[in-house]
């Protein structure tokens, strides 16, 4: 039952992924590349994005390789998850880290839309291959919110896609008008 529901969110972040890669790539290159007041393009907020879930799946496949030290997760991490969504909520600008804030001269959509389907792949096999105690452990180490379960990291995934959906979907709206 609680693979079934990771497989669940997972599909919805699948599904989101597909819809806007389909919504970016009839846009120019020059678009997606351009930056705006200075604040990241529609490529490095995707490229951020993927990074995020990347590097949070490697932590993740290399703790797991010691089921034993992983730890249980408290209510800790559901409250500062919490507040975390009140802060955005009111636009605070939180910066983030730098692993996941560096950028390469060129990101080519076609090729970060492959790279992330392959990731989101080696993840639906990550949780299908993992006992349901060690994905109820905590078994990724957030900087803010702390230890998650595989079902916090998927509802963070989820939330931080659709934080960067929203602002990739408002730059584009720029260019439409």
């Amino acid at each position: 039952m609680y693979k079934t529901e990771l497989l669940k969110d997972l599909k919805i972040l699948d599904d989101q992924l597909k819809y806007i890669y389909e919504k970016v790539e009839v846009f120019p290159t020059e678009i997606i590349k351009k930056r705006i007041a200075n604040k990241w393009s529609v490529e490095e907020h995707l490229y951020h994005s993927f990074l995020v879930e990347k590097l949070s799946l490697s932590y993740i496949q290399k703790k797991t390789l010691h089921p034993q030290k992983l730890v249980s997760i408290g209510i800790s991490p559901y409250v500062k998850f919490f507040i975390l969504k009140i802060v955005l909520f009111f636009k605070v600008k939180l910066k983030a880290p730098k692993v996941v804030s560096s950028f390469p001269e060129l990101i080519a959509i076609d090729q970060l839309y492959i790279e992330w389907t392959a990731v989101r792949s080696s993840l639906n096999q990550t949780i299908q291959s993992l006992p349901e105690e060690t994905l109820k452990k905590g078994i990724f180490k957030h900087p803010l919110l702390g230890r998650l379960s595989m079902r916090l990291t998927l509802k963070f995934f989820k939330f931080h896609f659709n934080h960067h959906l929203n602002t990739v979907s408002n730059i584009l709206t720029t260019f439409i008008r």
